[in-house]
Order: structure tokens, then C-alpha cells, then sequence
């Protein structure tokens, strides 16, 4: 509420609490998908893995997987993409990432870039 008072304005201000549980920036999107992954071995190799997706935005995925990963760790996904191109052409999302959190086997992944893909072509697969 203002009120003026000679050459002053006052306003009565009460900051209004703010959610704090959720300060992401992206929406997330509950989904479950398909996922392969790649993550480097160490010495040059890939180690390869399946999971599935628990949500996903514009800024990262949450993924259900078997085996647990290392935090801060680069990762390559492709995900099986529910929709087709042009109504015929399967698609993959393959996404560039960091494993930004680890609890057991959940992982949230930082998306670094995306593409869509053609899937079942050589270049598509994790």
C-alpha cells in the first residue's frame, strides 16, 4: 500500500516467500524413454550402458541407470525419441553432457549441446 506524506512516497513492502525447492531455470517434462550412454573409460575407451529417463529439459536429464557413474563425468546420450519425422523416420536425441549429481543410480546430466538424429545411422548411436 503507498501513501504520500509531503514530498515522500511510502510503500509498504512485505516480500512474499519464495519456492525454493525447485529453482531450475528449464521446465522440466516427466518422460520415460530409452536411453544409451556413453561415458570415457579413462584410458581411451567408452564404457556403454541403458537406462531411462525420469525427466527432461532444455537444461538436463534425470536418468534411471544400472550401474552407477562418476560425478562430474563427461557423458554422451541417445535417447529414443517418441516421435517420428515426417511421420516415418525414427529419431534419436543425442545429447552432450556432465553428470552433475549421482544417488545410487540416478544421475542428473548438465546438456552441454543436443541434435535430433536419424536413428539406426551409423553416427546416431551413443
Amino acid at each position: 500500500m503507498a501513501t504520500q506524506s509531503n514530498d515522500w512516497i511510502v510503500i509498504d513492502y512485505l516480500p512474499t516467500a519464495v519456492d525454493q525447492s525447485d529453482r531450475r531455470s528449464n521446465k522440466r517434462y516427466p518422460i520415460s524413454l530409452e536411453v544409451e550412454y556413453q561415458v570415457p573409460d579413462g584410458n581411451g575407451a567408452r564404457r556403454k550402458g541403458f537406462g531411462r529417463t525420469i525427466n527432461i529439459s532444455s537444461g538436463g536429464v534425470l536418468l534411471e541407470i544400472s550401474n552407477p557413474l562418476q560425478n562430474l563425468c563427461p557423458i554422451l546420450l541417445a535417447i529414443n525419441w517418441p516421435f517420428l519425422l515426417d511421420g516415418l523416420n525414427p529419431l534419436k536425441l543425442l545429447i552432450h553432457g556432465k553428470i552433475v549429481r549421482v544417488a545410487g543410480n540416478t544421475i542428473a546430466i548438465e546438456v552441454n549441446r543436443h541434435a535430433f538424429h536419424l536413428a539406426g545411422h551409423g553416427r546416431q548411436q551413443a
